[in-house]
This record gives C-alpha cells, sequence and structure tokens, in this order.
C-alpha cells in the first residue's frame, strides 16, 4: 500500500495493537506485542504482526489494503507460512480493505490449493473487514487506535464533518497531549481515502476547536501537494488557509455543488455578495446540516 496511508496506519498499530485485536475479533484481556514484520530470507515484509499471549501465544498478521490486487490468497497465504516459520507460533491473518476501490470478489477468506482432477489438497482461511461496511458507532466507541478509521465507516459523505468533531471531542479528552497531534494528522490522511483534497480543506477547517494543528505537518503538506496535482492553485491554498474571502467562497461553491447541485444564477448572485469570512466558514461548517442552497444562504 502506498505512503502516506501504510505508514500513518502502521504507527496507529504499533501504539494501540490491543484496539487492531478487537478488530480481528481476538480474545478480551491477552497481552499484545508488536514484533519485527520481516521475513527477509524471501525479501518481504508483511505490514504488521502482533503477539497474543493468552492460554496460547499466536500471532496476529494484519495487512493493510487500499489498492486492487489480484492475488490476493496467494500473497496472504504465503506471507502466513513464512512468518509460522520464523516465529515457530500459529498465525491469523486479517486482511483490512481501507475503499471500495480496493475490493474484490477473491478476498473471500478462503484460498485453496488444487491438483489437477480438482480435488483440493491445501486451504487457507483469512479474515476480511470492509471498512465501508462497518457501522461508524462501533469505530467512535472504539480504542484511540481505530477512532481514526471511523472516517472510512459506513458514515454517509455529507455526515463526515460530524464524524469529525466526535474525533476531535475525543482525542481533545483521552489522548496524551503527545499522541494528539499524531492521531488528528492520521485523521486527516485517512479521508484522502474518500474525499478529494478541496473537500478535505473545507472540512477540516472546519473542525474549529483543533486549531491549526494540521498547517505545520508533513501530512497537510502531502494533501497541499495533492491538491495543487488536482489543478487547486497555489494562491488559492494560502488563501483558504488565510481565510481570504475567494477562496472560501470556491469551497462553499464547490462543496455545495456536490451537496445540492449547481447553483442557480440568483444563488450564485447571492453568494458573491457575502464578504465575510467568517460567514462563509460556518457556511462550511453547515453543509451538512442543510438541505438546500437557499437554507445555506441563512447561515448568519
Amino acid at each position: 500500500m502506498a505512503k502516506p496511508f501504510d505508514s500513518a496506519l502502521k504507527e496507529l498499530i504499533e501504539r494501540h495493537p490491543i484496539d487492531w485485536l478487537t478488530l480481528a475479533g481476538g480474545p478480551a484481556g491477552a497481552t499484545v506485542q508488536v514484533i519485527d514484520t520481516d521475513v527477509s530470507t524471501v525479501s518481504a515484509a508483511a505490514d504488521k504482526i502482533i503477539r497474543i499471549e493468552t492460554t496460547a501465544a499466536y500471532l496476529l498478521h494484519i495487512e493493510l489494503e487500499s489498492s486492487p490486487r489480484t492475488d490476493p490468497g496467494e500473497y496472504l497465504q504465503w506471507y502466513n507460512t513464512l512468518i509460522r516459520h520464523r516465529h515457530g507460533l500459529p498465525v491469523q491473518t486479517l486482511v483490512v480493505l481501507l475503499r471500495p476501490s480496493a475490493d474484490s470478489p477473491r478476498w473471500d477468506g478462503l484460498y485453496q490449493h488444487r491438483l489437477p482432477n480438482e480435488a483440493v489438497y491445501m486451504e487457507f482461511r483469512y479474515r476480511v473487514v470492509r471498512l465501508w461496511e462497518q457501522s461508524v458507532g462501533s469505530f467512535l466507541n472504539a480504542g484511540l487506535g481505530l477512532l481514526p478509521l471511523a472516517m472510512l465507516t459506513n458514515v454517509p459523505e455529507i455526515e463526515l464533518p460530524v464524524v469529525a468533531e466526535r474525533i476531535a471531542e475525543r482525542l481533545q479528552r483521552e489522548a496524551a497531549p503527545t499522541e494528539l497531534r499524531t492521531l488528528w494528522q492520521t485523521t486527516f490522511i485517512l479521508t484522502g481515502l474518500r474525499l478529494p483534497p478541496q473537500a478535505m480543506l473545507a472540512l477540516f477547517q472546519g473542525v474549529t476547536s483543533m486549531g491549526n494543528i494540521l498547517e505545520d505537518s508533513s501530512a497537510y503538506q502531502i494533501f497541499k501537494e495533492a491538491g495543487l496535482r488536482d489543478g487547486l492553485r497555489e494562491g488559492r491554498v494560502e488563501g483558504l488557509r488565510e481565510g481570504r474571502v475567494e477562496g472560501l467562497r470556491d469551497v462553499v461553491l464547490g462543496l455545495g455543488h456536490a451537496r445540492f447541485g449547481a447553483a442557480a444564477p440568483d444563488i450564485l448572485q447571492s453568494l458573491k455578495q457575502v464578504a465575510d469570512p467568517e460567514r462563509l466558514k460556518r457556511m462550511i461548517q453547515r453543509l451538512h446540516q442543510v438541505a438546500s442552497w437557499d437554507e445555506l444562504l441563512t447561515t448568519p
């Protein structure tokens, strides 16, 4: 899986492995430890491996996928065998599909080897979690190590600002100061798996309680470059960051178009007359709460 999603999620697992054991349906009360993923005898490394200590020890191998694969079962069975050989323990494999574009009918939890006469001589089973099918509530109430993934669950796009606010509230209440920034940046990065850059910028600007926590981060710079590749001019990005009217007005138009459809001429004229950047920011924050352009324009 391509960076930056890869490194952000691996850090989540390293910091909160017990939460990811829960995602795999593992036992409560187990002792867990992230261990070395290197299986370099064949020039490979798994995403993350967690050692689980219950009545008997075993390993949880987690693979994170944001893009499609042509041979999912084969490479998972290959890793599973190598990890078991290296560590001498049984291995459970969990695949986390981060977005629908990574999905395939071949991610069915079963990989079989067959003889020419179609007799099955080896069978490998693994667990698949499709995040976009998961309940947003279960992630909003999960441990901090799974909390940022709430943005990739079954929540409708227009409700993402509410979910972002809920995540911010929990992070401010529960995360250590040294971890709050990392978890919020991870939430930002993961949102890029389902929203275009302009919409991401507007959404996270709307979470005013988190201030400018993203602006000096490498994650923000990666997003900024993506926005430029999508045709967002440098001056527009800077204008949005500084709260300039033109940039904010364009964000309202872009997100409003996705929410309500194209703005009629009278709507465009009314919006053009809005010169207060703070009012435009409030409009961005209200987009998920209103049902029409007319209602949006009533924002004080």
